[in-house]
């Protein structure tokens, strides 16, 4: 563990909100950092919507699923079929041969959701959700097959307490390239309906909310203290330091927190938001290849820009 003395307090930069561009045509939405477009949403999208909309499209980006469902396998070999990489945000093992379908379109990429170890809680609040090794295993052969692997973890610091983020850090870090530690600002109301299964399941758990969240009573909602926020990464900043893996923060913030934005801080670690750097496609007889850069892409229905 690192001590208080070792610490070095590394200045955060707060960057331009994260954007979610709509249209309503295919039910799209367009996940954009500082203007720059990095992926387009896919979870929604009906598979019909998906067919239509990659073939109505001459410009393509990657397409990001926020939550790995087998419902979903369709959708996701079509994009692959066209040429477009795919992300997954999984707390389960994909099957096998989305692994290695994935290793045939340069730039797809997995991002593994492991937010608690101790059993009690992980086995009410996610049942579904793999064994920490058999994910860690799964990132091992992804990440030989030159998959883009990252990790990703919702701090909810009155559950889980900081070991048990270290453990999984220390389990998976070899890897995976990127670590997202979110902070989520919860709801007044999800406060009030879940605060009897919390302290059922963590009697400590109240005690440490009130501890470690401040009420906004503009938006009625808890955000997690701009201190333990800071000096919590700056603690992780430093025990992942000459590991080789990159770390950024983000969460709710006050005056945007809606649908459509959410504040994004960067640890220090990395200059690439989301650890990789943007791609960008054009159509060629059907499929997307990768080019430099696009002008965007316009809706063929309504004309709205999708992106730019």
């Amino acid at each position: 563990m690192v001590s208080k003395d070792s610490i070095v307090r590394t200045p955060v930069k707060i960057r331009q909100p994260i954007h979610l561009d709509f249209c309503s045509c295919w039910d799209t939405k367009i996940f954009s950092i500082e203007g720059t477009p990095y992926f387009l949403m896919g979870d929604k999208l009906s598979n019909e919507q998906m067919l239509d909309f990659l073939d109505t499209s001459n410009a393509g980006i990657p397409v990001y699923f926020e939550e790995y469902k087998e419902e979903h396998d369709a959708k996701i070999a079509m994009v692959l079929a066209k040429g477009l990489p795919v992300t997954v945000k999984t707390n389960k093992t994909l099957p096998h041969w989305m692994l290695e379908a994935f290793q045939k379109v340069p730039h797809c990429g997995i991002h593994a959701s492991i937010n608690f170890l101790e059993g009690s809680i992980k086995d009410v609040l996610e049942p579904d959700a793999s064994d920490i090794f058999d994910l860690r295993e799964m990132l091992a052969l992804a990440k030989s097959w030159k998959i883009f692997t990252s990790l990703s973890i919702d701090y909810l610091p009155h559950l889980a307490n900081r070991l048990d983020i270290y453990e999984i850090v220390t389990v998976i870090k070899n890897y995976v390239s990127h670590i997202w530690l979110h902070c989520p600002s919860i709801p007044d109301e999800y406060y009030h309906d879940y605060k009897s299964m919390w302290e059922a399941l963590k009697p400590s758990s109240l005690e440490k909310f009130k501890q470690y969240y401040a009420a906004e009573v503009p938006t009625r909602m808890w955000t997690i203290k701009t201190r333990h926020m800071s000096e919590f990464t700056s603690e992780l900043t430093e025990f992942l330091k000459g590991k080789k893996v990159s770390l950024e923060t983000y969460s709710n913030s006050s005056y945007e927190n809606s649908d459509n934005r959410v504040r994004y801080v960067s640890s220090g670690l990395t200059k690439l938001p989301l650890g990789i750097r943007p791609f960008f496609y054009e159509k060629d007889n059907g499929i997307f290849r990768e080019v430099e850069s696009v002008e965007g892409s316009t809706c063929q229905r309504c004309e709205k820009v999708i992106f730019n």
